[in-house]
């Protein structure tokens, strides 16, 4: 089951208030689950991208998004700096 089904589920199982809960305490309930069930996507850390060299990887800058390889140059001007290569969206 993906997050958007599970999200679905939930929202159809607390349509009518009950046992005395109000529908704001009944949303915030969701609002509660929905953060609950979404993985942490906190940026990474430089270190955290060059252990990633070789994989793949998702970007969003907020205006696009797109996959990619990172890729880490182990010497030269660029070495030890992640970039992202091969992206495609």
């Amino acid at each position: 089951m993906d997050r958007k089904q599970a999200v679905t589920i939930l929202k159809r199982k607390t349509t009518i208030p009950g046992d005395g809960y109000t529908w704001e305490q009944i949303n915030e309930a969701i609002d509660m689950a929905i953060a609950a069930l979404s993985p942490p996507n906190d940026p990474l850390t430089l270190e955290e991208l060059r252990k990633m060299d070789g994989e793949p990887a998702w970007w969003d800058d907020g205006e696009g998004s797109c996959w990619g390889i990172i890729s880490v140059d182990s010497a030269g001007m660029w070495g030890g700096i992640p970039f992202l290569r091969g992206r495609w969206r």
